[in-house]
């Protein structure tokens, strides 16, 4: 939590879980940006920090034990998509990740429909730029001095098996001082 305050001061995280352990859970990853990747990603003119920070809020099949466990396994395939694979457009991690994901539960005697809906962010601070991915959960922004909300629809198609696999699309946009973006599972609402 003190790192999303640390890169967020004004943000906030309601995560009030039925049981001790959960289904749902928060992800923060920050990215230092090496040279050699700057010129290919970035501007180096526009881009001072060098540093991207990916962030996400998620929701895996099953409640307690059963939960957390599938909680695992999808956050051990976030951190591999981004540390491991150097990702960092969110459409590809969440494909890298579902890989993963189908991947872990393929020896399963029965076949399983375990995996996470997701809402992805990728922020570039200095740009003041937000990449997202969705898989069943959206994005909302609300434009300061906005009198109507903004929504990006996710992807309708779940981490994990499902009946058509489609690669997941990432969506580029441009923020200003002021707005605020609101990433959440279904946990909020049933909360």
């Amino acid at each position: 939590m003190q790192n999303f305050k640390n890169a967020f001061p004004k943000s906030f995280i309601l995560f009030k879980p039925k049981d001790i352990v959960s289904g749902d859970f928060y992800w923060m990853e920050t990215i230092q940006l090496a040279d050699e990747r700057i010129s290919e990603l970035v501007d180096k003119n526009k881009f001072k920090s060098n540093q991207l920070i990916l962030f996400a809020s998620c929701d895996c099949t099953g409640h307690g034990v059963p939960g957390a466990m599938v909680s695992m396994v999808c956050n051990n395939a976030l951190n591999r998509a981004v540390r491991e694979f150097g990702l960092i457009d969110p459409g590809l991690i969440l494909d890298k990740v579902r890989e993963f994901v189908i991947l872990t539960f393929a020896n399963s005697e029965k076949k399983r429909k375990d995996g996470m809906d997701i809402s992805l962010c990728v922020f570039d601070k200095d740009k003041m730029e937000l990449k997202w991915s969705g898989a069943n959960n959206p994005l909302w922004i609300i434009r300061k001095d906005a009198k109507e909300l903004e929504e990006i629809k996710a992807n309708k198609q779940p981490i994990g098996n499902s009946e058509h696999y489609k690669p997941f699309v990432t969506h580029t946009v441009k923020l200003n001082i002021g707005d605020s973006i609101y990433i959440f599972t279904d946990g909020f609402q049933d909360q």
